[in-house]
């Protein structure tokens, strides 16, 4: 118990300065993002719902990637205080992963990020450490037993009852 209550917080620290770094100046981030998706972005059709999504503003980016941050920064908080802990562990994961896939050592995203390849490898194990660090957060029931277990019990005691008359 003490032990989570020491953990948690830590593991939310590094997310909050980056969610606050993000949302403080996201212009560098915002420029990144859009190397990465924009790609993606060109593969919807024209004739989809989701055309009208296909070509955004430099300044929908620069939004898009603050909304991001203070969600970051918002699930980092309540990991931090120990309010839902799995949920917003979890969503920390699910929030990171974009991220992680914008730091790939790709030739296209090379024009975007003038760093050196040495120190986007490094910025994409961190990120892939702390999302793994984040599942293993949103997993720990906390010694309580899961959803499947507490199925298996039933269907067991349901089957032994059945078989008892």
């Amino acid at each position: 118990m003490l032990l989570r209550r020491i953990a948690r917080p830590m593991l939310s620290s590094s997310f909050v300065l980056e969610g606050i770094d993000v949302v403080r100046d996201p212009m560098p981030h915002a420029e990144l993002a859009a190397a990465a998706l924009t790609p993606c972005l060109d593969r919807i059709p024209t004739t989809s719902a989701f055309a009208r999504f296909r070509s955004p503003s430099p300044r929908q980016w620069v939004a898009a990637t603050r909304v991001h941050g203070a969600a970051i920064t918002g699930a980092a908080l309540m990991l931090a205080l120990g309010r839902c802990p799995r949920g917003s562990a979890l969503a920390l994961a699910a929030l990171t992963a974009p991220a992680a896939a914008a730091n790939l050592p790709l030739r296209s995203l090379a024009a975007a990020d003038p760093a050196s390849p040495r120190e986007r490898r490094r910025r994409l194990v961190t990120l892939v450490s702390l999302v793994g660090a984040a599942v293993l957060a949103g997993l720990d029931s906390e010694g309580r037993p899961g959803i499947g277990w507490r199925l298996e019990q039933a269907r067991d005691s349901r089957t032994a009852a059945r078989a008892a008359r």
